[in-house]
């Protein structure tokens, strides 16, 4: 329905296997989540939450479209959406997946 208003809201934190704070390493226009030390690589400390958990939160009991690019913790998401029971309320899941150090 093109009269449907559209909302977009941004958050200062990640979504993963939350609540935690992770690293991500920022490489030009790339980003993945890292652990240890990656030298003089700049990281960029950042808090993380289970989508299950926002999404309680925020009272969504369904989701039409989800499309995940959350760099590296995917499979965390999928986890989290399955354990919690939520990935029936999801119609449509899009996930870009991304390469896991050691996985």
């Amino acid at each position: 329905n093109p009269k449907t208003r559209c909302q977009v809201q941004v958050h200062n934190f990640a979504i993963g296997s939350g609540p935690s704070t992770q690293k991500i390493l920022e490489h030009g226009a790339a980003s993945r989540i890292v652990s240890g030390d990656q030298g003089d690589q700049p990281l960029i400390e950042v808090q993380v939450q289970r989508l299950s958990a926002l999404l309680d939160t925020w009272g969504l009991g369904s989701v039409g479209l989800l499309k995940l690019n959350v760099e590296g913790a995917e499979y965390d998401v999928l986890e989290d959406l399955l354990a919690s029971s939520k990935m029936g309320s999801i119609g449509n899941l899009q996930v870009q997946f991304h390469d896991v150090e050691g996985q």
